[in-house]
């Protein structure tokens, strides 16, 4: 017989206990795609900001766009709600197929509609929204009392099967003015492939496949292939016996290429029987043909598990942002817009304006980008960017400084969104225009550099690429090179003949680059370029770390380098836009209560009810009858109770367990009443 014993269930409540502690108060590491999401999600943003395979839909533009009479679009839109489960699990999903079938868009779009922004609950409202996540479903020239066909959630492939379905039956109909070519070509004679089709078209594409397979290969290809304004594609059943003797096999499936000039037909020689196969053989066909072939190429769409408890933190963190910024006291926050500004504008206009690179200029430029490529907090289509600037100009020995500036924007333009977007400067923002701005936001850079080279020292020595001064000797020539103060330049480079032999280690860079400045700041120190209110001090301050000095006021660096280390790497990815708050343009300070501030808006209370039994979420400011409880708090309500459940269980148990084992009863207990 098993026996629980006490102490070993007592032990089992105290581990539950403290797991569930633990749980409340993780902290995660997160990516910079992720924070940027999670940042989205608390800013109001929705699931699909900037991501622009999917459009945007709100009351301004969804009539515009979907009952359109002159785009011949079908339209699938999601009505989702920003604090769903659901709709997180489902957003990957859809970004999916809005991906796979972007070169689809002139003929399909794919919208999304926040249901918990307040401009969309009218929206919402109208078309009848009654969970989350809806797909509706808008044929072309959907009349706008038209409130959309409820359509079937699915993976990916399966809703790109349904759409192609829809368009066939659109096609077949009649009811699209638009011929996309996916109606099966049944004629026997290759003339008739041209038959009102524009001159512009050189080359038809004849998919061959089995009727009896129930899915139209050929129609997929067509749509992938919408892009190329040379080719049509046309799908041939092994029914068409007359064009299949044509034909130089009879294999299933496969493509030909039949040549407008003389209808003469080529064998692909098809390698994978799938719509990928198809379309990679005759993009290769083309490309030796010098077609151009403007094809999107599919990126691959993340996928994360949304954690309402790290979104909350997201939302905290917003809060104390802007009351720092109310108090203009944020120099110990790092702002990603900051250092992408100062990114750009090193690219653009300090490497951009020199007339010619070469030379120990060109190989400060290389060693510039290296440590850009590998410490920059970008998410993957910035690190796309800067991967290939770099590959490119490494392979160069010299390069004009507008020509550099057209690369770059070229690989910035063939990435998705690799900046955030044209913003102002949040922590390095002076009180007039020529305040600090650039020159606050390279130290920052540089700062952040250090920070993170230092933060991957143990992946740097198992890869035996140990060079501590990597991103300090970057920064001296490009400040060398590259930085238009002349004078500044001048005395970094006299300050950066002290790093020998005062930097052997990761750490020792981090700190002397911190030392570095605070000398800088000493220096300039009531001079006419400073700030006024932004006043140059040693950094940190007692109130941003009153751990980094001793009780005599001298620096403890083993604090001082923890505060670098947490400070730096901490990169809020907040802009002004999500702040909901209007960017200071004088010197005069307003003080502004939480109550007051439109942003404070954006952390609504949502009341949580049962209206004709569908749950619902609603404003809470103007209802002061309900409690004052938003998703988070019911949500760890319900963990509390789960938990709670489970310890009186085990707690149920033990006394069970406990008044289970009773001694046994023995002729002498009973023969004097003791049972």
């Amino acid at each position: 017989m098993i026996r629980c014993g006490v102490g070993n269930l007592n032990s089992v409540i105290y581990i539950l206990v403290f797991f569930l502690v633990s749980f409340s108060h993780q902290k995660s590491i997160l990516a910079p795609e992720t924070k940027k999401l999670y940042q989205d999600v608390v800013s109001g943003l929705g699931l699909y900001n900037n991501f622009k395979e999917i459009t945007e839909l709100t009351p301004l533009n969804f009539k515009d766009l979907v009952y359109s009479k002159e785009s011949h679009k079908l339209w699938v839109v999601e009505f989702y709600n920003i604090w769903c489960g659901h709709c997180h699990r489902f957003a990957p999903i859809f970004k999916s197929l809005a991906v796979d079938i972007y070169d689809w868009r002139d003929v399909v779009g794919i919208g999304a509609v926040d249901c918990a922004n307040d401009k969309n609950n009218q929206l919402c409202r109208d078309y009848e929204i009654m969970a989350y996540p809806s797909l509706k479903m808008y044929p072309v020239h959907s009349p706008d009392t038209f409130l959309g066909e409820s359509w079937q959630k699915g993976t990916a492939e399966e809703m790109k099967t349904s759409i192609v379905k829809e368009l066939e039956t659109e096609q077949y109909s009649g009811y699209s003015k638009r011929n996309l070519n996916l109606k099966p070509f049944n004629e026997s004679d290759l003339n008739l492939l041209w038959f009102n089709v524009p001159p512009n078209v050189k080359y038809t594409f004849l998919v061959v496949q089995n009727e009896q397979t129930g899915y139209n290969l050929g129609s997929e290809v067509a749509l992938d292939l919408l892009p190329v304004k040379d080719a049509q594609t046309r799908t041939v059943y092994t029914s068409n016996k007359g064009l299949m003797l044509t034909l130089p096999t009879t294999t299933t499936p496969n493509v030909y290429a039949v040549e407008r000039s003389n209808n003469h037909v080529d064998n692909l020689q098809l390698e994978e029987a799938s719509v990928k196969g198809i379309v990679d053989k005759i993009v290769e066909f083309l490309k030796t043909k010098g077609v151009n072939v403007p094809i999107t190429e599919k990126r691959p769409v993340g996928n994360f598990e949304f954690d309402f408890y790290i979104a909350r933190r997201v939302m905290e963190s917003l809060e104390e942002i802007r009351k720092k910024l109310d108090k203009k006291d944020l120099s110990d926050v790092i702002f990603q817009v900051d250092l992408e500004s100062a990114l750009q504008y090193s690219l653009y206009h300090e490497i951009g304006n020199k007339k010619e690179i070469k030379g120990e200029k060109m190989e400060a430029l290389k060693k510039y980008l290296v440590v850009l490529d590998k410490y920059f907090p970008f998410a993957e289509e910035g690190k796309t960017f800067l991967s290939n600037l770099r590959k490119d100009i490494m392979n160069r020995e010299s390069i004009q400084g507008k020509n550099f500036t057209l690369i770059a924007k070229q690989y910035e333009n063939s990435t998705q969104h690799p900046f955030l977007g044209k913003q102002d400067w949040i922590g390095c923002k002076g009180s007039q225009a020529h305040f600090r701005g650039y020159p606050c936001g390279l130290w920052t850079l540089f700062h952040m550099l250090t920070v993170q080279a230092n933060i991957r020292e143990s992946d740097l020595l198992a890869q035996s690429n140990f060079n501590p001064r990597e991103v300090l000797n970057a920064m001296i020539g490009y400040i060398t090179h590259f930085f238009g103060c002349t004078d500044c330049s001048e005395h970094f480079q006299s300050m950066a003949e002290t790093m020998a032999g005062n930097v052997t280690n990761y750490d020792e860079s981090v700190l002397w680059l911190w030392k570095s400045h605070n000398a800088v700041n000493k220096r300039l120190a009531g001079d006419v370029t400073e700030d006024p209110e932004h006043r140059k001090q040693q950094f940190p301050t007692a109130q941003s770390c009153s751990s980094c000095r001793d009780e005599n006021g001298e620096w403890v660096l083993e604090e001082v380098l923890k505060f670098l280390r947490r400070m730096y790497s901490n990169i809020s990815y907040i802009q002004w836009s999500d702040l909901n708050t209007p960017q200071p343009q004088s010197t005069t300070t307003t003080e502004r209560s939480p109550a007051e501030s439109s942003y404070s808006k954006r952390l609504r209370d949502e009341t949580v009810g049962h209206e004709n039994g569908f749950l619902t979420h609603e404003n809470n400011s103007n209802n002061k009858s309900t409690w004052d409880f938003n998703v988070f708090d019911i949500s760890l309500c319900v963990a509390l109770y789960a938990s709670s459940v489970i310890i009186l269980f085990l707690v149920c148990v033990k006394f069970v367990v406990r008044k289970g084992y009773r001694k046994k009863p023995y002729s002498f207990d009973i023969g004097h009443g003791k049972v």
